[in-house]
């Protein structure tokens, strides 16, 4: 089983919202490098417990957050608001990771993008947006409520 940020990372490289290594926006999983300046990264956060079924099995909709950081207020905004409005839109899709099927039943932000200050290094200033969510994620070829 692969972590809920590893999926929507592959996710984010599936649909061109984030680019492999070189390339412009760079996407990360849970570690944000000084380089490249424009950069997205996905982060496991806290989830929501939604009950639990009959035969006593937990539901969690795994929490993922969205941090987005580049040189220019407007152009970061505009890219972290293009991630924002594509994952609104995702239900049941497939996604692939180190050759294990995941469904992305819904993408669900739990707020609006939150513009996080800026960091100044080296004489770059660079901008940092978060987007924070909970998914409904589910194994192919598991039960439904199984993550």
């Amino acid at each position: 089983m692969n972590s809920p940020s590893k999926v929507v990372h592959q996710l984010l490289l599936n649909l061109d919202l984030g680019e492999g290594e070189g390339e412009d926006w760079n996407a990360f999983i849970s570690f944000l490098p000084d380089t490249p300046d424009r950069a997205i990264c996905v982060y496991d956060t806290a989830g929501k417990m939604d009950g639990r079924l009959m035969d006593g099995e937990q539901v969690e909709h795994p929490g993922i957050q969205i941090r987005v950081r580049g040189p220019d207020y407007a152009e970061t905004w505009e890219k972290a608001q293009d991630i924002a409005l594509s994952l609104d839109t995702m239900q049941k899709v497939v996604v692939t990771v180190e050759e294990k099927g995941y469904i992305i039943h819904n993408v669900s932000r739990t707020g609006a993008i939150i513009p996080t200050g800026v960091e100044e290094t080296g004489g770059n200033r660079r901008h940092h947006f978060t987007i924070n969510m909970v998914l409904t994620l589910q194994r192919l070829g598991e039960p439904f409520h199984v993550i």
